[in-house]
């Protein structure tokens, strides 16, 4: 829990230095790196305490099952074709990233924004973070969509088998 408030007190402590859409912009790309990092410590370490197959007396089999029926193969790891709802989120994302950059260039600078290269980095650098973080989120969520929907259809075909 300490990590927690240290981590909220160095990001507060940041935007005192720097505009909040750089703050945005670098909290989401921590926030990023570490689930990265988190998935990666949590994959790993369920690949070091996979249990071994013990080997014990066959048991009467009533339904044979195959290999493939038993422990079908997950396609979770193929990559899944991503329709033009991705890219209009992303695109959404992005011109709502580019509103909300204005609007806070223009609380955080109220004088300079109506300069073209204040207007134009508030605008630009808000379609960049708001893009990211669109396709950020909506990539995740979509895998996320991809397991359910994987599970479900095979939590489906085992029920059927029964």
């Amino acid at each position: 829990m300490g990590i927690v408030f240290v981590l909220l007190g160095a990001a507060f402590l940041l935007m005192k230095w720097v505009s909040p859409v750089a703050s945005a912009g670098l909290l989401l790309l921590a926030i990023s790196v570490f689930a990265h990092i988190a998935g990666n410590y949590i994959g790993t370490r369920l690949q070091r305490k996979r249990i071994a197959p013990t080997e014990s007396a066959p048991l009467p089999s009533e339904d044979p099952l195959t290999a493939d029926e038993f422990a079908p193969r997950m396609q979770l790891g193929e990559t899944t074709h991503i329709n033009r709802i991705g890219y209009g989120v992303t695109i959404a994302m992005a011109v709502l990233g580019a509103i909300l950059g204005v609007i806070a260039g223009s609380y955080w600078a109220p004088r300079e924004i109506w300069f073209p290269a204040v207007f134009a980095v508030c605008l630009a650098s808000g379609a960049a973070l708001g893009g990211i973080g669109g396709f950020t989120i909506f990539h995740f969520a979509w895998q996320l969509f991809q397991s359910w929907r994987q599970a479900m259809r095979h939590s489906r075909s085992a029920s059927k088998r029964r």
